[in-house]
């Protein structure tokens, strides 16, 4: 995966065209990809730290996180308004993207319980990183969303006495390596102690294995495949060339 430069700014430490980049790039996701009319610019920005992502080989914005640090309305860290482009999803981004952020947060904000009001269908996403439920769903702008929140460290809650096992979006992480060190080490210390995760996290790895060699193996054969048409075309014009050469000799 091509490096990420990452940017942790205040509202008013950002660019003019940086600015203007993320509430185009919020607009378009939030209002026109989910057909959602609600008001994006809703006056927190200012209070807010925003996190932003980029490929280093190019140069439009390609993730992006709101911050909302603790006030006296509330205890919580909040995260929102979280996006990856759509011609780049499904690639990990937005959980390199939330590992980036939470170490952020750990640093500025150790201790604090940190809050997402999120959509529904990215629980599992949430929880991967910790964040349990904490209320029922509800219709947020016509979108079923619900209130997760994540007390402490995610490497702590794993080794803890007794230990969880990892569910299923915790062991693609680890596998694709889509998490941090301190993450990384709970999970090894786990998988030493849990027969059961370290079996489904070898299927796991075989599983992808096999995945990677049918791609290598498609890829061979349409080299070999190429190369014997290569050779088909270079053998005809040789016919060619020598009918040729014949012909002349009989006139």
């Amino acid at each position: 995966m091509a490096d990420i430069i990452y940017q942790w700014a205040k509202f008013d430490d950002l660019e003019r065209d940086l600015l203007y980049e993320i509430l185009q790039l919020r607009q378009k996701v939030f209002v026109l990809e989910q057909s959602c009319l609600f008001l994006d610019a809703d006056g927190l920005d200012q209070e807010a730290w925003h996190f932003t992502g980029r490929l280093q080989n190019e140069q439009r914005l390609l993730a992006y996180l709101r911050v909302l640090p603790p006030s006296q309305e509330r205890a919580e860290v909040v995260l929102g308004r979280l996006l990856v482009c759509r011609e780049k999803r499904g690639k990990g981004f937005g959980r390199k993207m939330m590992v980036e952020v939470l170490k952020r947060i750990d640093a500025v904000y150790p201790g604090r319980a940190v809050k997402v009001c999120a959509q529904s269908r990215l629980k599992k996403f949430y929880e991967s990183f910790g964040f349990k439920s904490v209320s029922q769903p509800y219709d947020e702008d016509g979108i079923e969303h619900i209130d997760m929140i994540k007390d402490g460290t995610y490497s702590e809650s794993l080794t803890e006495t007794g230990l969880r096992c990892l569910n299923a979006a915790e062991m693609k992480a680890f596998s694709k390596g889509y998490c941090s060190e301190k993450e990384k080490e709970a999970y090894l210390k786990h998988l030493k102690q849990c027969s059961e995760c370290y079996q489904k996290y070898m299927a796991l790895m075989m599983f992808s294995i096999k995945e990677q060699g049918k791609k290598e193996h498609g890829r061979g054969f349409l080299l070999l495949r190429s190369r014997l048409s290569l050779m088909a075309l270079g053998c005809l014009l040789a016919l060619l060339v020598a009918g040729w050469a014949i012909s002349l000799k009989m006139f």
